[in-house]
């Protein structure tokens, strides 16, 4: 499991950017990072929906296992991310790639919603009617289904009673191998980093948001564009209604977005006599042992409003 971490603003959109991940896999990595973030005004490649967002990719090979997809998701949450994007499925290694649903990952899911992280995910590519993919289909989730340029159903993107919203998804031009722009990429895999990118503004607008809040701006402020709720969820991606919508108040509680406070408490003091410290010469404190050590804590308590979140 390799973490190519940094902004991509440096890899993104410029002449490195293929060089993180060897063979097919980077190319579809890197297509959809440079949907979501990659760098604007540089006269290189594309630009992406939040040009200022830090990205974390994750590599786990073509067909990684449960554990490595597991630690993937688990990882973000100390990493203080705040938008997964998952442009994969979980599928059986069998005849045709059926789909399959795991506990463990739905579990993994439900603990990033718990740390109020948005996990956006893109519908699969089984067409009208076609079997349920997963993570899409987990409960927790953003489920992005695909649209072509004239806002028609594109005809590979699955249709599902958990789709959200839609987003372009046929003929997206974004990165390619090498230093080389694609503009044909197809799939729900370059729908979902749209929505990403979006959620990623809203956060950068608002940053006390909460999972769901997300959610439900994105979807209360998408264009209707057709009647079938399994093909298009609540319509297509509009960026800046959602943004101009934070600006109203109307989906918070007393038309403010709630703000976390923070306790400060100071423990006793605590005698630890004597003890060696290594490795806080950056706090002036040079290695090497110590008599009569005391040692003071301060706690910090973040409190979030209650918002009547529904249990998980």
């Amino acid at each position: 499991l390799r973490k190519v971490e940094g902004r991509l603003p440096r890899r993104v959109g410029t002449a490195d950017h293929a060089d993180a991940f060897p063979g097919d896999d980077s190319a579809h990595a890197y297509a959809v990072a440079g949907i979501i973030g990659a760098k604007a005004n540089n006269s290189l490649g594309i630009a992406g929906v939040d040009w200022n967002a830090s990205l974390y990719s994750f590599f786990g090979g073509g067909a990684a296992d449960n554990t490595t997809i597991n630690a993937i998701v688990n990882e973000l949450i100390p990493d203080n991310c705040r938008v997964m994007n998952a442009s994969w499925v979980l599928t059986q290694k069998d005849i045709g790639n059926p789909p399959r649903y795991n506990e463990l990952m739905d579990l993994a899911f439900r603990d990033l919603y718990s740390s109020n992280i948005v996990a956006v995910c893109g519908a699969g590519n089984r067409g009208t009617g076609g079997a349920l993919d997963y993570p899409a289909n987990f409960r927790k989730v953003i489920t992005v289904g695909a649209i072509d340029s004239v806002n028609n159903h594109a005809y590979f993107s699955s249709t599902t009673a958990k789709m959200d919203l839609v987003a372009p998804g046929d003929h997206i031009a974004s990165l390619g191998n090498g230093n080389s722009i694609k503009d044909d990429w197809y799939g729900t895999s370059f729908s979902a980093p749209f929505v990403t990118g979006a959620a990623s503004l809203l956060y950068a607008r608002h940053r006390n948001l909460y999972a769901d809040d997300v959610a439900a701006v994105l979807r209360a402020t998408a264009d209707p564009i057709g009647s079938d709720s399994t093909m298009f969820g609540a319509g297509r991606l509009n960026i800046r209604r959602a943004l101009r919508a934070l600006e109203t108040g109307r989906f918070f509680e007393n038309n403010r977005i709630p703000v976390p406070y923070v306790d400060l408490t100071v423990m006793p003091d605590v005698y630890m006599g004597s003890r060696k410290f290594l490795g806080f010469d950056r706090f002036g404190l040079p290695d090497g042992s110590y008599q009569n050590v005391w040692c003071r804590e301060l706690r910090y308590t973040i409190h979030y409003p209650d918002r009547g979140r529904v249990p998980i």
